[in-house]
């Protein structure tokens, strides 16, 4: 019997056994779900929230970190978390879904004193979103030892010069009220009920105006000290012996003949002529010539006139000319009158018995001697020394946003008084007794006082 059983036992109760296994499994999944099923789906927060969230911690950070909470020596560092902001009532518990998807452990600001100033880390870690800012303070804002920063100097804001109105008034006799007109277009110019004017109001929502918000615009790269390390830097150098070399020296020098030189010396002087002229003046007036005169350098013949005579008999006719005549003399100058001749150049020399005379120059007479030979050999000292990194700090920008706020419209209607008397007077008192007492009332229209 036991073998015709395992003989029918095949292909197809394998499958159906292993069909079962599967399907007591899934059983088990969907009855008993896991820890994390249970816990529910991760939660997650917007970018604004975040950006929200972050900018908080810093503002917090900025007014609780007095000068006796901040770190003293430079390098030094204080750290809080967020829990202990919210425990010290620093801050408030995030709001909505950021207080439980943020990790208030993860989550801290960490200060770091530097040289000049303190810079300010702010982390923010929720979930599978965390990132920080870096806020800076300069010593104005904390530290006495630091090399200070100016402040920028607040501009003075001007007090408004108070502006004073005056109010009109009106006494009616003896007429009456004609009929109200239709109401008019709306307006913002305030409007106030009396006898000649009614008034409808309407509150309406809407801008009225703008102001200046700090938002956050970008990440910026900036270089901060990570750590502080000890390097051997070089700081100067020594002068050390390290071997000698010849050395030529100069200790005298002798003098000799060496040559000719072509010289020039004055003789005497001279008159020459330099081109320009003295002014023309009349050297004769109306001279008769019997040819006709050419001008020249220094003479000119002006205002000329021709003089005929007539022959008699076999005598010939004669012609004369007549000029003014002018002259100029040329304005001299003296001259040097030269010579040129070959000078000998005389030194002093010794005197030999040998006719031929050479041509010396001036040599250096000279002495080797063995002199010390010196490098320049660097001197190292250990020194402390910053260690650079890059992050990401935060910059913000000023915009500007509209502001809503209620404003109140006007419309009016009015009436005319008619067959009577209006006296009109005005008034720097919205409330004048005496006016009021002698019957007048307040027209509704004010002027300013220039």
């Amino acid at each position: 019997m036991y073998n015709e059983r395992k003989e029918r036992f095949g292909l197809k109760d394998i499958v159906l056994q292993l069909s079962f296994v599967v399907l007591f499994v899934f059983l088990l999944v969907w009855l008993f779900p896991s820890k994390g099923f249970l816990a529910g789906p991760t939660r997650s927060i917007t970018a604004v929230e975040f950006t929200q969230n972050i900018t908080e911690m810093r503002d917090a950070t900025t007014a609780y970190f007095t000068t006796e909470r901040l770190p003293e020596k430079v390098g030094g560092t204080v750290k809080m978390t967020l829990g202990e902001m919210v425990e010290k009532k620093i801050m408030l518990p995030l709001d909505g879904k950021s207080q439980a998807a943020c990790d208030y452990d993860a989550s801290y600001v960490e200060i770091v004193r530097e040289k000049t100033e303190y810079v300010f880390k702010v982390n923010l870690n929720c979930g599978s979103q965390e990132d920080y800012i870096l806020v800076t303070r300069g010593c104005y804002d904390y530290c006495e030892d630091c090399v200070p920063t100016p402040k920028p100097t607040p501009k003075p804001t001007p007090k408004p010069t108070p502006i004073v109105y005056e109010y009109q008034y009106v006494k009616r006799e003896g007429g009456q009220w004609g009929d109200w007109t239709a109401y008019g277009q709306w307006s913002k110019t305030p409007a106030v009920e009396t006898n000649s004017l009614r008034v409808q109001t309407e509150v309406r929502n809407e801008v009225t105006g703008q102001r200046e918000v700090e938002v956050f615009d970008k990440y910026v790269d900036r270089q901060v000290v990570d750590y502080y390390t000890t390097e051997r830097v070089q700081v100067g150098t020594n002068t050390v012996l390290v071997g000698y070399e010849e050395q030529t020296t100069i200790t005298g020098t002798r003098q000799v003949l060496t040559g000719y030189k072509t010289e020039t010396t004055i003789t005497g002087t001279r008159q020459v002529g330099t081109g320009t002229y003295t002014s023309w003046t009349l050297l004769h007036k109306a001279r008769v010539y019997a040819t006709a005169q050419s001008n020249t350098l220094l003479r000119q013949f002006r205002n000329p006139q021709i003089l005929a005579k007539g022959g008699c008999g076999n005598c010939t006719n004669t012609i004369n000319y007549i000029y003014d005549v002018y002259t100029r003399t040329e304005i001299m100058k003296t001259e040097n009158i030269t010579e040129t001749k070959q000078v000998p150049i005389y030194t002093t020399e010794n005197i030999t018995e040998t006719k031929q005379v050479p041509i010396y120059k001036t040599e250096n007479i000279t002495e080797t001697k063995t002199v010390p030979v010196y490098r320049t050999s660097p001197v190292y000292e250990d020194k402390s020394v910053a260690v650079m990194k890059t992050v990401k700090e935060a910059v913000y920008k000023i915009v500007k946003e509209d502001v809503k706020g209620n404003v109140t419209y006007y419309r009016v209607s009015t009436r005319k008084y008619t067959d009577g008397s209006e006296d009109f007077k005005w008034s720097k008192n919205n409330k004048d007794q005496a006016l009021l007492d002698a019957g007048y009332v307040l027209t509704g229209i004010k002027r300013e006082v220039k």
